[in-house]
């Protein structure tokens, strides 16, 4: 594709995963920590802490909190289910109350009174549904935890229309690595954001292209966010991604057409949907076998850096119970 124009430096900035936690955690409070010990025997996703659990925010709550700076498309659509929808309104809200409406939240806590640690140019690119939990996208995070990322959330001045289709084509080029995140409903390859963000990365030769598959259904958050594909789920394996950019649609007509637009001037529609396709498969069944291992028994202290995926077995209580094999995942 030939792509006008250049990429704006506050479109190059991210956030760390602690950046990220920490500011989720203690500007806009949508989540906390009790104090109390983590009691679980394994690397669950709740463990990012060394306290304990975190406890997400309720939405009616969020609701009230938010007050006018909330649009009620949302709370009708997620009743009682935070997703980042919730989160960028309140990200809205705090820009808001910091006289920044014209920055993005990197931008904010670049400069002082934050000057946080953990900001600076990304070195990959996450691209995500937003109807799903902020805690999903934390786990995203934290996979490449010491690097900056670009997660529309804290990286897009969210006042203005800051996504401009040339300039994501060419940034995502830039950064080259991308992690893209398949949500347990399938519903990423149906949103336009999505199948651009994902085609500007796949069709690069050389760039680094991941793909994570949240698996409906599955109770281990660490399974769902990381076991690219949860093959220990019946029925996913060999499955195959049907893209139709042309009928991908998004909240926003405008920003629709224009995306659109932009797909067919350039690549078209036909070969997106070609090249996405066989490159989402061919991630996910390379990354099926890749990594794995076979034990008997799965002890009862389970190394952290070990992510266990039971093959018919059962987890009791938090406890591994050795009924069967156990595969092994390695990250």
């Amino acid at each position: 594709m030939t792509v006008p124009g250049h990429v704006r430096q506050h479109m190059k900035l991210g956030l760390t995963f602690s950046a990220a936690e920490r500011f989720l955690r203690e500007e806009l409070q949508v989540f906390s920590v009790p104090e109390r010990p983590c009691v679980c025997c394994c690397c669950d996703w709740n463990c990012w802490t060394v306290d304990g659990f975190p406890v997400w925010v309720g939405t009616d709550e969020l609701r009230l909190k938010l007050g006018d700076c909330f649009e009620q498309w949302i709370a009708d659509e997620y009743p009682n289910h935070l997703t980042c929808y919730h989160i960028i309104w309140a990200v809205k809200k705090w820009l808001q109350e910091h006289g920044a409406e014209g920055s993005s939240v990197c931008e904010v806590l670049m400069q002082p009174p934050f000057e946080w640690e953990g900001v600076g140019d990304a070195k990959w690119f996450v691209s995500h549904v937003q109807s799903e939990h902020p805690k999903q996208t934390l786990l995203t995070m934290q996979e490449h935890s010491d690097d900056c990322q670009w997660v529309d959330i804290f990286s897009l001045r969210q006042w203005q229309k800051d996504f401009e289709p040339g300039e994501i084509h060419k940034l995502i080029k830039e950064i080259g690595s991308t992690v893209s995140v398949i949500d347990a409903q399938k519903t990423y390859t149906k949103k336009i954001f999505c199948i651009f963000e994902a085609y500007s990365a796949a069709e690069e030769e050389g760039s680094t292209f991941e793909v994570l598959i949240q698996q409906e259904g599955c109770t281990r958050g660490r399974c769902m966010a990381y076991c690219c594909g949860c093959w220990c789920c019946p029925g996913l394996y060999g499955n195959q991604f049907k893209v139709k950019s042309r009928e991908a649609t998004t909240r926003d007509n405008v920003e629709e057409r224009k995306i659109k637009r932009f797909i067919q001037s350039n690549a078209g529609f036909e070969r997106v949907d070609k090249c996405l396709e066989e490159r989402l498969s061919k991630d996910a069944e390379d990354r099926a076998g890749d990594g794995w291992a076979t034990v008997l028994v799965a002890p009862l202290s389970v190394p952290v850096n070990l992510l266990f995926a039971p093959s018919e077995s059962a987890i009791c209580n938090g406890v591994f119970t050795c009924l069967d094999y156990w595969r092994i995942l390695r990250w």
